[in-house]
């Protein structure tokens, strides 16, 4: 109870957000989870779903957040690197000739998030939303993983993946029902064989985000000081991951559980935010072509592409674009974004101070599940459907620095 007042005597006055902030910041949260569903059942029964539906979905939701958050009161460091991302983006453009909005995007949602989760009045207790979130993400999942036909009929999922551009109709002819291609673990499910072949998506209609989904609930339970308030959210992760049939999902909550438990929080924190070296370690000795869609082999072909990296790719300025990553996040952000603002947005990312243990807890496994999620997974990490939740519940803990309001600023300057 002392770190939970001590958070909010940490946050200046000016830095509490109207009710009207904290309202649209709610109303992100649950419209980030359930945009999807909503454009696939409309892809389903009404009209044909087109990705610049998708993409003026997200970029409304943000702008709202950017509009306010350039309204300020904001801290210097946090607009300095909003400022630096259009920079390099720019910058890279000249070299790349080429421009995906991705770039941008992936990298303003921390910042944008982040923000919000530290102008939120807690309206709503935020373990309140959280429970409500697990809770859908559980009963639609449990709905579809009972009745798969039923599920099918209402959100067609290989259908909406193929109009928005995710999949090709090609794929048609190895889904099974309206679901996409991970839906089946065709080898046999890893996780009770007994449940059968089908992989639950629930709302995120796509396995490989249940599970992230998944291992957020864990990170979020763990970081609790108390046992019994956090463990609903391990049990929930658990469930998750079960559903999804995740193997990195169950490995990683199984990894982060025991790395909770057996070591102190300044050991967990130095192992948090070295754990990108390290694991690039392991991608380096294990580095190959990938051969296996497996662990190993999703290490190793990272390890591959980033230690055949020409000199431009390291830095996002190869205007030669051979390959988009899709299991290699690493190369994908190194090809893309460069070392540079990598380096700067993840050492801006450890030095964030945090108003309690429980948020340092917190940002330490959300920094492993970021560096272990780059390893075999493309761009998986920014997906808007979840990771907002990710940043929004960062920011909550964050503690505020000294903040400057940009229009009275500029009205100074005038």
């Amino acid at each position: 109870m002392h770190s939970f007042n001590l958070r909010y005597r940490l946050k200046p006055v000016e830095s509490v957000s109207s009710d009207a902030l904290s309202n649209y910041a709610i109303f992100l949260l649950f419209a980030a989870l359930l945009y999807q569903p909503f454009l696939c059942f409309i892809n389903t029964h009404i009209f044909t779903i087109k990705p610049i539906f998708l993409m003026l979905s997200e970029a409304s939701l943000l702008a709202v957040v950017a509009f306010n958050f350039l309204r300020g009161p904001v801290s210097l460091p946090m607009l300095s690197l909003f400022v630096l991302l259009f920079t390099n983006a720019f910058v890279l453009v000249l070299f790349q000739q080429y421009f995906d909005p991705k770039t941008i995007r992936n990298l303003m949602i921390p910042i944008l998030m982040i923000w919000l989760g530290s102008q939120y009045n807690y309206k709503i207790p935020i373990d309140k939303l959280v429970k409500i979130f697990a809770w859908i993400v559980i009963l639609v999942g449990v709905f579809e993983f009972v009745l798969p036909g039923l599920y099918s009929s209402v959100f067609n999922v290989i259908n909406f993946h193929i109009s928005i551009g995710r999949s090709s109709e090609v794929a048609l002819k190895y889904a099974e029902g309206g679901f996409s291609l991970n839906g089946t673990r065709y080898g046999g499910r890893n996780l009770l064989s007994f449940l059968g072949d089908h992989r639950t998506s629930s709302i995120f209609l796509e396995t490989v985000n249940m599970g992230n989904f998944g291992v957020l609930l864990a990170c979020w339970g763990l970081s609790k000081n108390n046992i019994k308030s956090g463990l609903f959210f391990v049990i929930a992760a658990f469930t998750v991951a079960i559903l999804a049939d995740s193997r990195f999902a169950s490995t990683l909550i199984i990894l982060l559980l025991i790395m909770r438990l057996s070591m102190p929080l300044r050991l967990l924190e130095i192992t948090a935010y070295s754990s990108p070296l390290l694991i690039l370690l392991i991608c380096f000795y294990l580095q190959g072509p990938m051969i296996d869609d497996n662990f190993k082999g999703r290490l190793g072909s990272t390890g591959f592409y980033i230690l055949n990296f020409k000199a431009s790719e390291y830095f996002g300025a190869s205007n030669y674009h051979y390959s988009l990553f899709v299991d290699q996040g690493y190369a994908y952000l190194l090809h893309f974004t460069g070392l540079a603002l990598s380096l700067i947005m993840w050492i801006s990312f450890c030095r964030m101070k945090m108003s309690s243990n429980e948020g340092r807890v917190y940002k330490s496994l959300v920094a492993i599940l970021i560096a272990s999620s780059l390893a075999i997974s493309g761009d998986s990490i920014f997906a808007f459907k979840w990771v907002t939740v990710m940043w929004f519940l960062l920011g909550t803990f964050l503690i505020q620095k000294k903040t400057i309001n940009i229009n009275q600023s500029l009205n100074g300057l005038r």
